[in-house]
């Protein structure tokens, strides 16, 4: 309110929270115009409206989104989002980075085409049917080793919101040791 009074004709926003009647929290955006100058109106004009269910949603949005980075920061999967423009990882995760040898600056911004062992067509082909089906599972595959070795890996992948657009989102498995065994 001081503000608003010491500034007459510009309004102030602010959010508040009040207490309801049945004892629960409410949250407001007012806006506070001083209009004392105004002889029309020689008062002050304070504009509410609730807006708890967005605080509630923001709330959930965000609890949400740090279950969801915790997963994919603790999970023994390697875990890396692709632009489907670019090829390039966006994002990757420290499993990720451990099984390829990569730093996160090395590992971000690399195109996809270089760390995995497929050929170029086979790679936009799975690509392509990803961004149809939205979930794929792609399948074993080999990717390099930042020190030049092949990892067997099994690849599964969907689509998700990225900033303004979609990109991959690719889950990876190293399954080496298995196949090794396996062969023996």
């Amino acid at each position: 309110f001081t503000k608003a009074l010491r500034n007459p004709n510009s309004p102030v926003s602010v959010e508040v929270r009040i207490r309801h009647c049945d004892g629960s929290w409410r949250y407001f955006e007012e806006t506070i115009t001083s209009l004392l100058a105004d002889p029309n109106v020689n008062g002050v004009v304070l504009n509410a409206r609730c807006i708890t269910h967005r605080k509630k949603a923001e709330q959930e949005l965000q609890e949400s989104e740090e279950r969801f980075r915790s997963v994919v920061e603790r999970t023994t999967d390697g875990v890396f989002m692709a632009d489907f423009e670019t090829d390039t990882v966006l994002e990757s995760n420290a499993a990720l980075q451990n099984m390829l040898g990569y730093t996160l600056e090395e590992l971000n911004g690399m195109n996809v085409y270089d760390f995995i062992v497929e050929e170029r067509k086979s790679i936009d082909q799975n690509m392509q049917r990803l961004k149809e089906e939205k979930s794929l599972f792609i399948g074993e595959r080999r990717y390099r080793h930042k020190d030049g070795s092949l990892l067997d890996v099994e690849v599964s992948a969907s689509v998700v919101p990225f900033k303004y657009g979609e990109a991959s989102c690719c889950i990876i498995r190293d399954v080496t040791e298995r196949k090794a065994l396996e062969e023996q």
